[in-house]
């Protein structure tokens, strides 16, 4: 069957699974990307999609049966525990191995969304990151034995999102105790605890090697995690931090990506990198700024591949 007329489009945004009602953010991206491009941008979902080797040919096809076009470049719309290895990363390989621009690439969003990944980058580039324990086959029982762990620490699934699956442990021997209520599907790590930074993060936003905004993230009531999604304050700071956010251009760069978010630790007077986000949601403060980042840059990047011979 012949390609239809969503599928012939340049510019796509893939968004991973169609939720019930779409962020704030996704609807902005949408109608700046709409804005920039009109008929050439279509918006796609991995559920919509099925994608082979036809005739010796890779190919691009939808539900129906339609073959269609690979298009030229495409922002790719995740959350993080999303990025399964054996369902959306065969998709965006599929889509690279077309010479079609992806950003991020497959390769961004494989290290920011294991966060061990990312850390091991950004401590090899010379990018400060807390003191981290993990494991790959250690049984957990065994792990929180070690003398290494930090005490206090702080544990994280090295998946995961919106600051679930994330608690301080104050005592070792209350962690020792309780390893066995822990999930244990995926390794956890095991951090530094920076006191200083409780309740408080600074999320700075790049675009290409841009910074486009930072904002503080401040928690309620003394809790521990400033999450917005969780019911975290928000500040707008751009320029107050600048040793932090030439941090973040030099992070992102190093983990590959066009566009993400930088998190950091208040640690005494410098800044260390709590984690890396491939896929980023943004408060409403910063939404223009950002759709407009991210349309600019699709544009750069339709105008490279139409250079190319």
């Amino acid at each position: 069957m012949e390609s239809n007329a969503k599928g012939s489009a340049d510019v796509w945004m893939l968004v991973f699974r169609l939720p019930e009602s779409l962020p704030i953010w996704i609807e902005l991206l949408q109608k700046s990307l709409h804005d920039r491009f009109g008929p050439r941008f279509a918006v796609w979902h991995t559920d919509e999609l099925l994608f082979g080797v036809r005739g010796g040919e890779l190919a691009l096809y939808d539900t129906s049966g339609c073959r269609l076009s690979p298009p030229k470049v495409v922002y790719v719309r995740h959350n993080t525990a999303d990025l399964r290895p054996d369902h959306e990363t065969s998709l965006l390989h599929h889509l690279e191995q077309m010479g079609v621009a992806v950003f991020n690439s497959l390769a961004a969003h494989t290290l920011c969304a294991n966060k061990v990944l990312h850390l091991q980058r950004l401590a090899a580039a010379g990018i400060p990151v807390p003191d981290t324990i993990s494991y790959a086959a250690v049984p957990l029982g065994d792990v929180v034995q070690s003398p290494l762990l930090p005490e206090p620490c702080i544990v994280k699934s090295v998946r995961g999102n919106c600051g679930r699956a994330v608690f301080l442990a104050p005592q070792l021997e209350l962690l020792r105790e309780m390893h066995g209520n822990i999930d244990q599907r995926l390794p956890l790590l095991f951090q530094q605890y920076i006191s200083s930074s409780r309740g408080r993060t600074l999320r700075i936003l790049v675009v290409d090697g841009q910074l486009i905004q930072s904002i503080v993230f401040s928690a309620s009531a003394g809790g521990l995690k400033s999450n917005a999604s969780l019911g975290g304050d928000t500040s707008v700071c751009t320029g107050r931090y600048p040793e932090a956010e030439e941090i973040a251009i030099r992070a992102a760069k190093a983990l590959g990506l066009v566009f993400g978010a930088v998190d950091f630790l208040f640690d005494e007077d410098s800044f260390i990198i709590c984690e890396v986000n491939a896929n980023p949601g943004w408060v409403v403060k910063t939404e223009d700024a950002l759709s407009s980042a991210i349309a600019d840059y699709a544009v750069r990047l339709l105008n490279r591949t139409a250079a190319l011979p």
